[in-house]
């Protein structure tokens, strides 16, 4: 067996894949146009049965027919083995022209599809060229284009008893049968003259004019309604100020969607574009019979052939973003919050907008909220079992999750009423407002676990897919620090080393003082050091950061509500900001020297039953020392959204200062904000507090 027969077998079973998955999509397609499908997609349901059903019949005549494409010299052409075929060897070359004529075809459906994809988002287009009666010149077009090439091709590209001679060598190395045996389309390119020169064939040429032409004038319209398109709807999007995400997302989908349906024409017609670069340097002799052939790169005109269908299987599923264009632009859903925060037991208010130019089925459009705490990872863990009296070990992947819900309620916006399950065109608006529980925590994102809160709109459509729309907004609460116990006592810690690891150096005294526990985002919290040097080498550095400690405690294998146990908890923590300063104490001597830290938008400290989030304020002294040179002092902190007022007076008196580091984590975690929230509205003119921060911000580093 040649290369080319094994190559051939090869493309066959390619061809079967691709025109099997071609017919099978398209049958999906027409079956959901016709049983699915709006009654208002009116005439473009047609359309799309129209070139649906061609694109079948394409690829079973493809399969059945089994033409082959193959080049020798300066001939392109298109056969089919007739010897033992029911056909003649005319008729069956009258069938391989217009499979020829297919193609054509299938390019001015590409060009028709997207004038009419134009047509649906220009109303001054559409009644000018495609309303009405005028909508038959789509259907018609095609057709035309292909007529108009099966009489080109029949006319001009007839075998002769010259092309089979000249081809007869090729057939003869590659096919083992003579030309005679074949139904031929020639296309030749160039003449061999007796002299070994090649000269134009302008019968040819003149023929392939009109192929540029419609190919031309198709990949025109795509280009040209695509740019159109693509500006219609982008300039649609900027007159709604307010966006969905998915909204965005769909978008940006429907713009590579038109890029890549603009592609496909311009792939397929490589079929006729590169057949006229194949090898138009041939040396000839006396006589086509003495022939030097160079074998020709066919391989690449049967793959461009056979990858037709692939972009034909691909337009099936780009044809949907047809259909969600229209969709995408005449109903839109989105959610406006009439503030973008909300506090605990505050009603979160809004409203959907949902606008439609077109009428919609539908039973009811639900409104729903829905707030939780999640946590979730992996850990691997080392196991052994007992293979064959042997012990072995092996690693197991163990998930750990819990989750709380805080909220979740749903009410029906609105409901068909006297069996009318139709919104009309135009805009709707529908208003909402859901109660938040008091006690829930302030949204957060962490890297083992989130608190999120959403509103949902969900419009219910018979026999077609219901339409949903999600945006999730923050909860922040009214944390004060006023009413926090021992919020505003200064508090002091010591460290005291003897610096350097083998040969010490002296002793190293640093005490740290910050005036209050509590602050707010946007404060500057005074950090005063003092430093007594009583060593030989100089301090030359004070530095500050503050980390948030994110804390969370997940159930085994489990998914479900929080319990009173949790048998595993995960710590994680990062720098929020940081602030240092160059010094200079020297040896034997003292010094005191300030550091400001600015508090940057943060999430409050909270603690929930499964994630708690506290910080930490580290101040760190370096000395000129190699080893076991560094001075380390830190304090909890308890960040919140009101600021403590200079003259406000502590409730009580306690001991919460601490005087030594931090001990266990569960000791220092703060307690839940809502326990310290105040019972009564505080006054406002009273709290010199920053807003609230927003969580975007509060995912980055600060440095001062």
């Amino acid at each position: 067996m040649s290369e080319h027969v094994l190559w051939r077998n090869i493309v066959n079973y390619f061809k079967y894949t691709c025109s099997g998955c071609a017919t099978i999509f398209n049958i999906v397609l027409i079956s959901l146009v016709i049983f699915r499908s709006p009654k208002s997609l009116g005439a473009y349901k047609y359309l799309m049965i129209y070139i649906s059903a061609f694109d079948i019949f394409y690829s079973v005549w493809d399969v059945v027919w089994k033409p082959v494409v193959y080049s020798y010299g300066s001939a392109f052409t298109v056969f089919r083995h007739c010897k033992d075929s029911f056909f003649s060897r005319e008729l069956s070359f009258h069938m391989v022209v217009a499979y020829c004529a297919c193609f054509t075809f299938s390019l001015a459906c590409f060009g028709v599809h997207f004038v009419y994809r134009y047509g649906s988002l220009n109303n001054e287009f559409r009644e000018k060229y495609i309303n009405g009666k005028k909508m038959c010149v789509l259907f018609i077009i095609p057709i035309v284009y292909g007529c108009w090439w099966f009489a080109i091709s029949a006319t001009m590209f007839h075998f002769d008893d010259f092309t089979d001679e000249y081809l007869n060598i090729g057939f003869h190395e590659d096919f083992y049968y003579d030309t005679k045996e074949a139904a031929i389309m020639v296309i030749l390119f160039y003449w061999p003259s007796n002299d070994g020169k090649l000269h134009p064939n302008w019968k040819t040429l003149t023929a392939m004019a009109n192929v540029w032409f419609m190919s031309f004038t198709s990949m025109f319209c795509v280009g040209y309604c695509g740019i159109k398109c693509y500006k219609t709807i982008t300039k649609a999007f900027a007159i709604i100020q307010t966006q969905s995400k998915v909204a965005k997302t769909l978008q940006h989908q429907l713009f590579n969607a038109l890029v890549i349906q603009t592609l496909i024409p311009a792939n397929e017609s490589l079929l006729i574009l590169e057949s006229t670069r194949n090898n138009d340097f041939i040396e000839f002799k006396s006589s086509p019979s003495n022939v030097e052939h160079k074998p020709d790169d066919d391989i690449n005109y049967n793959l461009l052939n056979y990858l037709s269908h692939i972009l034909w299987s691909t337009k099936l599923f780009l044809f949907h973003s047809t259909r969600v264009t229209s969709d995408f632009i005449m109903n839109t859903f989105t959610i406006v919050f009439d503030q973008p925060e909300f506090t605990p037991g505050q009603n979160v208010t809004g409203r959907a907008v949902f606008q439609t130019s077109v009428a919609i089925n539908a039973r009811y459009l639900k409104i729903c909220i829905h707030g939780a705490a999640h946590t979730k990872w992996n850990e691997s863990e080392q196991r052994h079992r007992d293979c064959n009296g042997t012990s072995e070990c092996y690693t197991e992947t163990v998930q750990y999750a819990s989750e709380i819900n805080y909220v979740s309620k749903e009410t029906i916006a609105w409901s068909a009423k006297n069996g009318t399950n139709t919104l009309q065109p135009g805009n709707h608006i529908f208003p909402f407002s859901f109660p938040l529980p008091v006690d829930c925590p302030p949204s957060y994102e962490g890297f083992h676990g989130h608190i999120r809160y959403s509103i949902r709109v969900e419009l219910d459509r018979p026999w077609n897919f219901n339409k949903k729309e999600r945006e999730y907004f923050k909860v922040v609460p009214n944390f004060d620090l006023n009413y926090l116990p021992y919020g505003n006592t200064p508090i002091m810690q010591k460290d005291v080393k003897d610096i350097g690891a083998i040969f010490k150096k002296g002793i190293v005294t640093m005490t740290v003082t910050i005036p209050k526990q509590a602050v707010a985002s946007g404060e500057a919290l005074p950090i005063t050091i003092d430093i007594d040097n009583c060593s030989k080498r100089a301090a030359y550095c004070v530095r500050a950061e503050l980390k948030q400690n994110s804390h969370y405690n997940a159930s085994r294998n489990s998914l479900f509500s929080h319990s009173s146990c949790h048998d595993h908890h995960k710590d994680d923590s990062k720098r929020v900001a940081e602030t240092r300063k160059n010094i200079k104490i020297t040896a034997r001597t003292h010094g005191r020297e300030q550091l400001m830290m600015k508090i940057p938008k943060l999430a409050p400290s909270f603690q929930c039953p499964i994630i708690g989030v506290e910080y930490c304020l580290s101040v760190k002294l370096d000395t000129e020392t190699s080893l076991n040179n560094t001075l380390h002092c830190e304090f909890n902190l308890i960040i919140g959204t009101v600021s403590i007022i200079n003259n406000a007076i502590p409730i009580a008196v306690s001991s919460l200062a601490p005087t030594a580091p931090p001990g266990d984590r569960t000791e220092s975690m703060p307690p839940p904000y809502f326990s310290l929230t105040p019972t009564a509205p505080s006054d406002d003119s009273a709290s010199p507090s920053a807003p609230p921060p927003t969580y975007d911000e509060s995912m980055a580093v600060t440095k001062i």
